[in-house]
């Protein structure tokens, strides 16, 4: 299963939107396959769950044998985080890295990628539906 790093990017893009969560097509995807699951068949927390199941992703990048500060997975984390939860430029992320603009932006370009492997990963990996 492969999933397009711009569906990543625009599902993070609205990570803190439970409302759009509950309607986005990768949303939709983890909940069929079970990756998501939802109490009683409860859908007026949906967006929480989702937000919650990108969420621990994203902390999954970093947490295998919890990396030193300098790795490309704590990197990957970092730029995830900075962009996508505290809302940070790219200009100010550069200047804050000591990293020119074109490096922050691959990073983010490869962290997406590893991102939305993983979450291919769990959702493949997802017990089926009952």
């Amino acid at each position: 299963m492969h999933i397009d790093e711009s569906v990543v990017r625009t599902t993070l893009t609205h990570l803190p939107d439970y409302g759009y969560l509950s309607h986005d097509p990768l949303a939709n995807l983890a909940v069929r396959s079970g990756a998501v699951r939802l109490a009683d068949g409860a859908t007026t927390e949906l967006g929480w769950d989702i937000s919650a199941w990108l969420l621990d992703a994203l902390g999954e990048i970093a947490r295998d044998g919890t990396p030193h500060v300098g790795s490309t997975e704590s990197r990957y984390r970092a730029v995830l985080c900075a962009t996508y939860l505290d809302g940070a430029p790219t200009m100010q992320l550069a200047s804050q890295w000591a990293a020119s603009l074109r490096t922050v932006e691959r990073w983010r370009r490869d962290a997406l990628r590893v991102y939305a492997t993983l979450l291919a990963d769990r959702i493949q990996e997802a017990p089926p539906c009952k």
